[in-house]
């Protein structure tokens, strides 16, 4: 996230393209079975954009814990941010939305991979911190009825991103046949929380596909 150039502008529509343009570069469609898409969080937008242009070209699109919503848009911004040492910068990075987690060795491999060293010695996060503004929004969660792939969604059960009345009016959404599974003792991150869980809940589901 982050680590090649930043556009001028970003939407889903280009974010799905550029997924579809990943998997043909990396050759996962020229084998037999046809690839699998997961996406987290925010990802899924992009992903079920992908999943109702060329999902036909997909086993399955399994989105875990998002809060994906109709009339959702993203409002958070992000300040231009460089600090002295590796040090300082890990001890600033924060999981969002806030919450605890009980394998911090886990987080703290996430903060150093989205950490980049500047030429004069500044670390800053790889991230586009103009992101949000550049961002030409669309509402995803019209897409979802569109899905050429089989849909599975993933939550945490103490995700505040996914409290039962958003995973209704996703159910309601969401195409007939589409299943939804619950990781017990995870919160919105739920591959830092409940990493083996969320493994086997994957596994099962591409298992089915």
């Amino acid at each position: 996230m982050g680590r090649s150039d930043w556009r001028s502008e970003y939407s889903f529509g280009g974010h799905a393209e550029e997924m579809l343009g990943v998997m043909q570069k990396a050759g996962f469609f020229d084998g037999g079975a046809k690839p699998a898409l997961i996406a987290h969080s925010f990802g899924a937008h992009s992903a079920t954009v992908l999943a109702a242009s060329h999902g036909d070209k997909l086993s399955r699109m399994i989105m875990v814990d998002t809060g994906m919503a109709p009339g959702k848009h993203p409002s958070s911004s992000t300040k231009r941010r460089r600090y002295k040492t590796l040090g300082d910068a890990l001890s600033r990075f924060r999981l969002s939305p806030p919450q605890n987690c009980e394998n911090p060795w886990l987080v703290d491999e996430v903060a150093r991979h989205g950490l980049v060293e500047d030429p004069d010695g500044f670390w800053r996060w790889c991230f586009d911190p103009d992101y949000v503004s550049k961002l030409r929004y669309s509402n995803s969660f019209e897409a979802l009825p569109q899905s050429r792939c089989p849909l599975a969604f993933v939550y945490g059960e103490q995700s505040e991103l996914t409290p039962v009345r958003i995973r209704e009016v996703q159910q309601a959404q969401a195409p007939a046949g589409t299943t939804f599974t619950g990781i017990p003792g995870a919160a919105h991150h739920v591959m830092l929380d409940q990493p083996i869980r969320l493994a086997e809940t994957l596994r099962a589901l591409l298992a089915a596909s």
